[in-house]
């Protein structure tokens, strides 16, 4: 994966690596700000207006001003990272990330001003549409710093990052030979992955569980269209469910999702071993999804 040449600053193209924002930024300094990812498909921005929706939903329990660029004229930020793409010579697939941010305020942290600026940066792909990886993944719990309770914890802000950041830091220094770890809410419940984002489990009846928004899954427009595919399939989808680790343990199928990463099989939990076909059949559909998204 590459970053893009060129980024999106306030509806202004910059090189990438330019000193473009300067050390008052507020999401340097404060983490004020919200991260949205959306998948671009052969220059096609896959469900934008769910996207932007998500994005504006947290802005606004952030309590930030939402400009008429995310409502009313979704259309021309649109055309604004289109022409982006085409610019980076971006033809296959990448992950756009939107992000918003408190404008510059000389009040230091605590600040009348919920006027936003935004961002938008592209890491290319080196296929159209999702992969799936070769080898399973090997999970584990992570229960070191616990995931608690907010109106903001289902979205990508300083905080939830930071947890992320924290665990793969920590995974990176294991003994053990693992590739993610589970993040754990306060209750001890499972959340989401570190990495790969929401987890979703199938049990020998083959129901299908995924941690709900109340216990810290993350609020992904991609975690909706899994729940979409798995449904049409005419599979049971437990969405309310809380996932114990105990229950975990009994699992017969793991994989993970995100927009950023696609479907992620897992191998192992503990010391149990899973096969691929649920997440293979999964990533099959979804890829046909975004392959006609608008």
């Amino acid at each position: 994966m590459a970053q893009s040449i060129q980024i999106l600053l306030n509806g202004r193209y910059h090189l990438n690596g330019g000193a473009i924002l300067n050390l008052s930024n507020r999401a340097f300094m404060y983490g004020d700000s919200i991260c949205e990812i959306i998948h671009s498909c052969a220059g096609r921005l896959c469900y934008f207006s769910e996207h932007i929706q998500r994005l504006t939903s947290a802005m606004k329990l952030a309590g930030m001003d939402i400009p008429e660029l995310f409502l009313s004229e979704q259309e021309t930020l649109r055309d604004e990272i289109s022409k982006m793409l085409v610019k980076n010579k971006v033809f296959k697939g990448a992950n756009v990330k939107i992000i918003v941010f408190r404008t510059d305020s000389e009040d230091a942290i605590i600040t009348k001003n919920n006027s936003i600026e935004y961002a938008v940066t592209i890491e290319t792909l080196n296929q159209t549409g999702f992969d799936i990886n070769k080898d399973g993944l090997w999970i584990s719990d992570y229960d070191k710093f616990k995931k608690y309770p907010s109106p903001l914890w289902n979205y990508q802000t300083h905080e939830n990052t930071f947890l992320k950041i924290t665990a793969f830091k920590e995974l990176e220094s294991s003994l053990d030979k693992l590739h993610d770890v589970i993040l754990l809410n306060h209750n001890g419940n499972w959340a989401s992955a570190a990495i790969y984002g929401n987890v979703f489990i199938m049990m020998k009846d083959k129901t299908i569980y995924t941690p709900p928004l109340s216990e810290g899954a993350l609020d992904d427009v991609f975690r909706d269209k899994v729940i979409e595919i798995l449904t049409k399939s005419g599979y049971k989808v437990e969405t309310q469910k809380t996932i114990t680790q105990e229950l975990a343990k009994q699992a017969d199928q793991i994989f993970l999702a995100s927009t950023a990463f696609g479907i992620r099989w897992v191998a192992a939990y503990t010391k149990r071993r899973f096969f691929r076909t649920l997440a293979q059949e999964v990533a099959t559909k979804i890829n046909q999804l975004y392959q006609e998204a608008e």
